[in-house]
């Protein structure tokens, strides 16, 4: 393990480097946790550990340092990782724990409601994580190390982690340490991660690019983890931030530099930073954001805020980030250049299809053959200079009656720009141009009745105004003066309330499900 081995040299080099900061909102306090700490508490924990080499042994941790040292230890005693984010239903975790056949899980200690996440299956054993190993030991640096003989793992399988998924049967993706390894190395280099970064992790680490990106390659470059804990008096319930104040009091405050987004915290950032009228802390120097293709008005008003805006675009199935823009090689509105180890196509139809040394073993209990290339699912194109654009999903594209082709990404990134919408979802509307369902934001819809109607309304009331009404199409109107006519919108359905993951109406990086909402929008829901 690669990764261990840059660690250990930090700890003897730099033995006093904090390896990860937990920030207590208000307050601002810290608590550190430096490369010795972290080499010696998994040490602690490797050899505290049961026999678990071949195993499958789930990960039940919120962001904090503890997540960090059971995973490399459990990597090092020769288990092969299950990642169990903390928002899936109880449903998707016992179909984890029952897929994956789990003997073991580590947990953290959880609120009352969530204890039944914590024990899907009386089969399984469940041990719960010990807080006290991420905290620092005195005089750390004039203790010895007792060193770790890593454990061969007899799969060739180190880490499986879920997709999501548009049902509660999310598919497990099999990664290769090889991978892992390879997509840590690459993404160092093109991010330019370096010793005096401070990445502010904000997305779940158990998703990989969080896993990847913003704990290993942080780690592989001797830099800082920084993680926001919610509560003080609830050490074991760190999250991510939510919140684009609090996220904004942390970069000031914390003076991060590096960020990994997705586009609803970005425009979040965005929003907050147009209001106090100041650009964002100066200290950043790479915000990377993927997940969906950013509209072009978003992408001009985060660099009019002077932040350091790099798209990419990944997936787990080619263990995570594929491209992505770098500070020598930025070209706005593209998702950037193949990484190294990586090589991208485009097939007869559009589709974007990735070859490499870095893609995924197969899914979990599947028939799988060996993987050489992986079609994305994803239309796009690459310019003269090899920078990769994406225009939408293929098993979203349509065609209208006038025989147009349209990926509704494209139309959905438009109409976002405008800032009367919250969440927009395009459609096959069977006429010869698409239609969409809004969610209009409710603060545009408020100030917009006070103004016009000189009237205190709820949401719901304001819809069903006329006028409100009319203002809210011609706005949309305005957002797609860029789009051709066959591709304008000029049916819309507005609905409230906003679209939920909780409902599993939107997906963790912040997507509408498209197909679960369509189902509901064709059957029971009821649209205004």
């Amino acid at each position: 393990m690669k990764l261990w081995n840059k660690i250990k040299k930090y700890a003897y080099a730099t033995p006093d480097k904090d390896a990860f900061n937990t920030i207590i909102l208000g307050a601002l306090c810290y608590e550190k946790l430096s490369y010795l700490d972290l080499v010696r508490a998994v040490q602690q924990c490797f050899y505290s550990l049961p026999e678990i080499t071949g195993m499958r042994v789930g990960i039940m941790i919120s962001n904090r340092p503890l997540w960090a040292i059971y995973d490399l230890a459990l990597t090092l005693k020769g288990a092969t990782v299950v990642p169990i984010p903390y928002f899936f239903s109880e449903i998707q975790v016992r179909h984890i724990t029952n897929d994956a056949e789990l003997e073991l899980i580590i947990k953290e200690e959880l609120s009352v409601d969530e204890s039944s996440k914590a024990s899907p299956c009386d089969t399984t054993c469940v041990i719960k994580a010990e807080i006290s190993l991420e905290k620092p030991t005195c005089d750390a640096a004039k203790t010895s190390l007792k060193e770790i003989t890593p454990k061969c793992n007899p799969s060739p399988i180190a880490k499986i982690t879920y997709t999501s998924g548009t049902t509660a049967a999310p598919k497990g993706v099999m990664i290769s340490q090889a991978a892992v390894d390879v997509v840590t190395e690459s993404l160092a280099e093109r991010t330019g991660a370096i010793a005096t970064d401070r990445h502010l992790s904000l997305l779940p680490l158990s998703t990989l690019i969080e896993n990847i990106s913003g704990l290993y390659v942080p780690l592989y470059a001797g830099a800082t983890i920084l993680y926001p804990e919610n509560n003080k008096e609830k050490a074991h319930q760190t999250a991510p931030i939510k919140s684009p104040q609090e996220c904004a009091e942390l970069i000031d405050k914390t003076h991060a530099t590096t960020l990994n987004l997705v586009p609803i915290i970005l425009e979040g950032l965005i929003l907050l930073g147009e209001e106090r009228k100041k650009p964002i802390h100066k200290d950043l120097r790479f915000v990377a954001c993927g997940g969906a293709p950013l509209p072009s008005a978003l992408i001009k008003r985060a660099r009019a805020l002077e932040i350091p805006l790099y798209q990419g675009f990944g997936l787990s199935e080619c263990t995570t980030v594929v491209s992505v823009n770098s500070i020598d090689h930025n070209r706005p509105g593209s998702i950037g250049t193949a990484l190294a180890h990586l090589q991208i196509r485009i097939a007869d139809d559009g589709e974007i299809m990735v070859s490499g040394n870095a893609l995924m073993e197969g899914y979990l209990n599947k028939d799988n053959e060996k993987i050489t290339e992986w079609a994305t699912g994803d239309l796009g194109h690459i310019d003269d200079d090899g920078f990769l654009y994406i225009s939408g999903r293929k098993n979203s594209a349509f065609s209208t009656s006038t025989g147009r082709n349209l990926s509704p990404e494209w139309v959905e990134g438009e109409l976002l720009s405008s800032s009367a919408v919250d969440q927009a979802l395009v459609y096959d509307g069977g006429l010869d141009r698409p239609a969409a369902i809004i969610t209009p934001k409710a603060s545009w819809l408020k100030k917009t009745g006070q103004e016009l109607l000189k009237v205190h309304k709820d949401v719901k009331e304001l819809l069903q105004e006329p006028l409100i009404r009319e203002i809210l199409i011609k706005e949309l109107g305005a957002s797609m003066g860029s789009l051709p006519e066959y591709a304008t919108v000029k049916d819309f359905t507005f609905t409230w309330p906003p679209f939920t993951r909780k409902a599993g109406e939107v997906t963790p990086s912040g997507m509408l499900n498209r197909q679960l909402i369509l189902k509901q929008y064709t059957g029971t829901r009821k649209l205004i």
